[in-house]
């Protein structure tokens, strides 16, 4: 199964199950989406534009780079 995401909230989700379940998804494609968690420090994103990404120490703990490796052997694209 293929997932698509569409900006950085779905992203982060659909790496995360990937993540939790690799053999699930052959490929998570990925448009408008973030290369990093400390996108949400620099820019910086209001709580209120993704309020799901403020997890208490998400940041501390992994990050969008991480998430992808352990979504392996999905194949991660980014989209533009």
């Amino acid at each position: 199964m293929r997932v698509e995401t569409s900006g950085m909230r779905t992203q982060v989700a659909a790496l995360l199950a990937a993540a939790l379940q690799p053999s699930l998804f052959s490929e998570v494609v990925v448009r408008d989406g973030i290369a990093s968690l400390r996108h949400l420090v620099d820019k910086p994103v209001k709580y209120q534009e993704a309020p799901d990404l403020f997890c208490l120490d998400l940041f501390q703990f992994t990050d969008v780079d991480r998430l992808a490796h352990l979504a392996s052997p999905a194949v991660l694209r980014d989209e533009k």
